[in-house]
């Protein structure tokens, strides 16, 4: 399929140049039918079902697989205040529960942040570095969002698409063709992005440990940065001292910048 990028074609063209990999095209008129498969539709509602706290299940379980994800809900929420929403995707082989670490969830406690980490269809990653289109994991992610939205008092201002690894390659493509969705886009350490246009007013945050030998440092740092650059987002580039993680500064960092606060 013309236009298709993966992992291995990322290892075959990174020298070549930001080119073939991003296609710097944003139209602002252009009609939405650009990119469906990475269209996220669904959008911030009242809530007409009340929510548990803490981490609970999805309730979105594949039967055949078991795949599902969590929903995180702090002790803090009250749901007559609008709460900020994170989205986090999980690094390949890994699932949404990835992100129940008790450091990780303090940091959404701390901004006092709702969370879903849905699980990738398939085991191995996600559906761009997968097959190398956006498809059935963003349909997934779009039906995970009509849940929480029916259970959560979301504030629409504060919705962020964050990831780690090839989830960080996911969240950066996908938070930028859906900017009019997500106020801010986070990637920790990812390998690539595919993005050929943005949409809204969205801004992006990239971290990499300058010594991780699993997705070299080079790949933010030559490649990905400078691709979203060339679409026209503002994007803050942070390295750090260290290697294929996401440091607990690094996130709090990420989140801030995305969540627009000074």
């Amino acid at each position: 399929m013309p236009g298709q990028v993966n992992r291995r074609s990322f290892l075959a063209t990174a020298s070549g140049g930001l080119a073939a990999l991003v296609a710097a095209c944003h139209d602002a008129n252009a009609p939405d039918f650009r990119e469906p498969g990475a269209r996220l539709y669904n959008r911030r509602k009242s809530p007409i079902q009340s929510v548990d706290t803490g981490v609970t299940q999805l309730e979105l379980r594949d039967a055949y697989t078991a795949r599902n994800g969590v929903l995180y809900v702090p002790a803090s929420y009250n749901a007559s205040n609008p709460a900020p929403l994170v989205v986090a995707l999980h690094g390949a082989g890994g699932s949404g529960a990835s992100w129940t670490s008790a450091g990780w969830l303090s940091l959404l406690d701390e901004f006092g942040a709702v969370m879903i980490a849905p699980d990738s269809r398939a085991f191995g990653t996600w559906d761009l570095l997968e097959a190398g289109e956006y498809g059935p994991d963003v349909e997934f992610i779009d039906d995970a969002l009509a849940e929480v939205f029916r259970k959560v008092n979301v504030n629409a201002s504060r919705v962020v698409v964050a990831g780690f690894s090839d989830g960080a390659s996911e969240a950066l493509g996908l938070g930028l063709l859906n900017g009019d969705l997500f106020n801010g886009v986070v990637g920790f350490s990812p390998g690539m992005v595919y993005a050929p246009f943005f949409r809204g007013n969205t801004r992006a945050f990239v971290s990499h440990g300058t010594n991780d030998k699993v997705l070299g440092f080079w790949r933010s740092r030559d490649i990905v940065v400078p691709a979203i650059q060339e679409l026209g987002v503002p994007v803050q580039f942070t390295s750090f001292d260290g290697g294929h993680d996401v440091p607990i500064a690094i996130g709090r960092e990420g989140l801030k910048y995305a969540f627009r606060i000074a």
